[in-house]
């Protein structure tokens, strides 16, 4: 039984035997059809947009991700509370949010924020406490 070597250079694998002899390698000839697929370009329905959500407002625009609070769902979430929508020269203002209005997005996952550490301090009373916090924050791309 001969032992099969593999040894791996840049451009490809080569395949040695004991014996020094290179086995048989069939190369296909045959050429793919070359199939050009039609990209279909959609008109984004704002160019901005200003949402509330967790007691905070975000300026999102079609295809931006950001970071908001956790928000348990699973892949899609519909921003309700829209307080202003721009299409082209059109601005459109809520008081305090518009009716009708919707944003979709999308969860792409969930995620902890960067550290912050709670230090408090009182002098000459040897009073001392420290305490560290993350986040909890969900990572939303706009539809």
């Amino acid at each position: 039984m001969a032992q099969v070597v593999e040894k791996a250079t840049k451009a490809k694998l080569v395949k040695k035997t004991e014996g020094g002899k290179k086995p048989a390698v069939k190369k296909s000839t045959a050429v793919k059809p070359v199939v050009k697929k039609k990209v279909v370009e959609k008109t984004p329905a704002f160019d901005l947009a200003v949402v509330e959500s967790g007691g905070k407002q975000y300026v999102v625009r079609p295809d931006e991700i950001f970071d908001i609070e956790k928000i348990d769902g699973e892949k899609k979430i519909t921003f309700d509370k829209v307080l202003l929508v721009k299409k082209g020269s059109d601005v459109k203002i809520g008081t305090p949010y518009l009716d009708g209005e919707k944003i979709e997005a999308e969860i792409t996952e969930h995620h902890k924020g960067k550290k912050i550490i709670v230090f408090k301090y009182k002098n000459k009373t040897r009073y001392k406490r420290k305490q560290g916090h993350r986040q909890q924050l969900t990572r939303v791309k706009i539809d």
